[in-house]
């Protein structure tokens, strides 16, 4: 249905019941997990979180303040300094160097 992939769990009187969840749903998963590596240095820890968006960023941190050589609309820049506060209690103040200018 949809292009989903779905399990038919029964059909009855013109009726047919499909289910949809993930096969696995409702099961408990027990995860292996190798840590190649611990991050400690702030700078690369923020480059990690930017790494979906570029993995050519330039990250300067200096005391509490982060500065990122990265062109992003303010909006973007909002959220993502949100994050990087939250996620590293440290930086206190993040300025984005190479501004974009809204559209």
């Amino acid at each position: 249905m949809d292009n989903i992939i779905g399990t038919i769990r029964t059909v009855s009187g013109g009726r047919t019941i499909v289910d949809f969840n993930h096969p696995l749903a409702g099961h408990t998963l027990i995860y292996k997990i190798k840590v190649n590596k611990i991050v400690k240095e702030d700078d690369k820890k923020i480059k990690s979180i930017l790494s979906p968006i570029s993995d050519d960023v330039k990250v300067l941190v200096k005391e509490e303040v982060a500065e990122i050589d990265l062109e992003l609309p303010d909006a973007f820049q909002k959220e993502i300094s949100n994050k990087i506060k939250q996620l590293i209690p440290k930086i206190k103040e993040i300025k984005f160097k190479n501004k974009l200018k809204n559209n």
